[in-house]
């Protein structure tokens, strides 16, 4: 019986890399699959939860590898908005690491305030630039997503005329 039960517990070892990738990857296809829920309450306030998440569904298809690439090309605002903790923790590892203490210690060790300001106000100050482009550039796929759908083409084909025709 313990021969099983180690059996299995190795089998589940085997496959647990397996899974957590499946789980990750499952996880960041939500993510982009409902991407769009936000805006499409946005714009249709008295519209249900469960609804939007549903047209976010309909509209992300065929988007979310372009929502992707998106978070790729802004992937170097974001790390570069992240080196001034990235050097203040790393400052704190080495000096404390070198005195003896364990490094994991010197993460726990508080910050000083002026270390946590400077690095705060470095990312309010790039996002200060990037963030509105990143919006501006995905309101544009929801956009464009929201013009493939064929209901919303039938909707805007009843409205074609013009605002002044009967």
């Amino acid at each position: 019986m313990a021969a099983f039960a180690a059996a299995v517990k190795i089998d589940a070892f085997a496959y647990m890399p397996v899974q957590d990738f499946g789980n990750a990857f499952s996880t960041f296809i939500a993510h982009y699959r409902y991407s769009f829920a936000l805006y499409n309450l946005y714009e249709n306030p008295d519209m249900d939860i469960m609804e939007a998440l549903n047209l976010s569904k309909r509209q992300t298809q065929g988007y979310k590898m372009e929502l992707f690439k998106l978070d790729l090309s802004y992937m170097g605002w974001i790390l570069l908005s992240m080196l001034p903790s990235l050097f203040f923790t790393s400052q704190a590892i080495l000096t404390l690491g070198f005195s003896g203490m364990d490094p994991y210690a010197a993460l726990a060790a508080p910050m000083p305030l002026w270390q946590i300001l400077t690095a705060s106000a470095f990312v309010y100050a790039l996002s200060i630039f990037y963030l509105p482009n990143y919006q501006c550039v995905q309101l544009a796929y929801f956009d464009a997503a929201k013009e493939d759908m064929p209901e919303f083409r039938s909707r805007q084909s009843d409205f074609s005329d013009g605002p002044g025709s009967f």
